[in-house]
């Protein structure tokens, strides 16, 4: 596995891992009123 591929694997985890918690915090919130 080069670099680059792995630079780019955890690129895309940390992307998933944002969006993963910002979808929880709308959920969240929207539950909450």
């Amino acid at each position: 596995m080069s670099a680059m591929s792995l630079f780019f694997l955890i690129l895309v985890i940390l992307v998933g891992l944002g969006t993963l918690a910002f979808a929880v915090l709308v959920i969240s919130r929207l539950f909450d009123r």
